[in-house]
């Protein structure tokens, strides 16, 4: 059985919506979790289709900043309640519309956010690997530009070639 994943980055505007239509589908919300990066957490949600074909669906809402407020999707899915308070205790976002919402205090832990801390190093590589990322997007813009207006770019017809000569 050979497992397929598709990856999309949505808005987070897009997630209540989206969780809906895949609710309609027959879908069953199977995890989400979160990423914390420099400019703020990463959200991924996985569907996948029941009596599907193995086929895993995975959105991610990307850069949601620390301390910010985001919408459940337990009106869907109330079996994401553990991994919606997850995302509140561990990473300190706010999720608004639980059914089932343990207050920040679905874990113990000896801090607050105690996954949102990065050590200096952590986040020197980090910025650096996304200086890169962004320069090599602007490289590829640019070429494709230049690509476009080398395309774009009248050509002679041999017709004309001849009279130039």
């Amino acid at each position: 059985m050979t497992v397929k994943q598709t990856f999309t980055d949505i808005e987070l505007s897009e997630l209540v919506d989206l969780a809906a239509e895949k609710q309609a589908a027959g879908y069953r919300c199977v995890n989400t979790h979160c990423v914390n990066g420099v400019d703020g957490v990463d959200i991924i949600y996985t569907f996948v289709v029941d009596g599907g074909d193995d086929v895993y669906e995975n959105y991610r809402v990307k850069n949601v900043p620390h301390k910010s407020h985001i919408p459940s999707i337990q009106g869907s899915f109330p079996g994401v309640f553990p991994f919606e308070n997850e995302t509140q205790d561990l990473y300190g976002l706010t999720v608004d519309g639980m059914l089932l919402d343990f207050h920040f205090n679905f874990y113990s832990t000896d801090m607050s956010e105690p996954m949102t801390v990065i050590t200096p190093e952590k986040k020197a590589a980090m910025e650096k690997a996304a200086k890169i990322a962004k320069a090599k997007a602007a490289k590829a813009a640019k070429d494709a530009q230049a690509k476009a207006a080398a395309s774009a770019a009248p050509t002679m017809t041999q017709a004309e070639e001849g009279e130039d000569k």
